[in-house]
């Protein structure tokens, strides 16, 4: 199995752009290897309802630094392989703070795990494929809402669907980004 990167965030309000954590976990071979863990300043206000999901709040992160400050280390994570998140809310979010942050753009290699889920595993084609709720089926411990924790999961996840299923990781990858061109109409005649 290839390496990826699992990736989570957690974001202050409604504005998917304000990140205020942000989790990588490296899996090697399955495993996770490697994490990385940050809280960021996300230069904006906190909603009660986020703080009440995720428990970061304004004085956390008063002296975290901003997404612009750690984005290097950031990018060293996501251009080192194929990245996936758990829905698309994950990538959303991290290009959207490319933009307000006025970084110049890049294209990773991004893949939604949910989609392998739900397609290895009839059950969750449908509904229960939240990342709480496989990780009860599937009996794994975790502090839900912490972005790195979130990712470890996310990635653990993965890696069983990946076993379960038909497809590499790198097989996935072709088949989703064969399909995304395809409905764009790139290469075609």
């Amino acid at each position: 199995m290839p390496c990826f990167i699992s990736i989570d965030v957690e974001t202050a309000n409604n504005d998917i752009s304000s990140i205020c954590q942000i989790g990588m976990v490296r899996f090697e071979n399955g495993v996770a290897v490697e994490s990385y863990d940050r809280l960021i300043n996300p230069q904006s206000f906190f909603l009660g309802m986020n703080t009440s999901i995720h428990g970061i709040d304004a004085e956390m992160v008063r002296s975290a630094p901003k997404f612009f400050e750690i984005f290097d280390e950031i990018d060293a994570w996501l251009s080192s392989g194929i990245v996936t998140s758990h829905s698309y809310f994950d990538r959303s979010a991290i290009y959207r703070a490319i933009i307000e942050n006025l970084i110049p753009q890049k294209a990773y290699s991004w893949l939604d795990a949910t989609t392998i889920i739900r397609r290895t595993w009839p059950k969750y084609s449908k509904r229960g494929y939240g990342l709480g709720n496989l990780a009860r089926d599937f009996e794994i411990e975790f502090k839900h809402h912490d972005a790195c924790e979130d990712a470890r999961v996310s990635g653990e996840l993965l890696c069983k669907a990946l076993a379960d299923g038909e497809y590499t990781l790198t097989q996935w990858h072709e088949i989703l980004t064969h399909r995304k061109k395809a409905k764009r109409g790139v290469g075609s005649v």
